[in-house]
């Protein structure tokens, strides 16, 4: 017998109606579990590599974009010594361009 406790039903959430109005999934296949975080996102840089990933003011990144200046930038601190289990401190207002030196540090680690 399912365990109907864990079952997400779709009249359960307020937001279905509006994503369905919108055309959006509000059905997720979960991964793995013994898949990372990391893994996600490349998986997920790969397969939206030409579109955008994020707008700040004017500025388009695209996937493919985040991927490569992320890497760039983490290669750079290792060569600057950086290694697995340092802290790394990222001083700038939380901003929607945050999210890159956030994805360098989870490369880094």
């Amino acid at each position: 017998m399912e365990n109907h406790s864990n079952l997400i039903r779709r009249n359960d959430k307020v937001w279905v109606k509006t994503y369905e109005k919108l055309g959006i999934q509000y059905d997720i296949d979960m991964p793995a579990a013994n898949t990372s975080l990391i893994d996600i996102f490349e998986q997920n840089f790969t397969k939206h590599a030409g579109k955008t990933a994020f707008v700040c003011m004017d500025a388009k990144l695209s996937y493919e974009d985040l991927d490569r200046y992320s890497k760039q930038i983490a290669a750079y601190l290792q060569s600057l010594g950086l290694k697995k289990g340092d802290k790394v401190g990222v001083m700038m207002p939380i901003f929607c361009s945050y999210r890159l030196p956030y994805w360098v540090c989870c490369v880094l680690a």
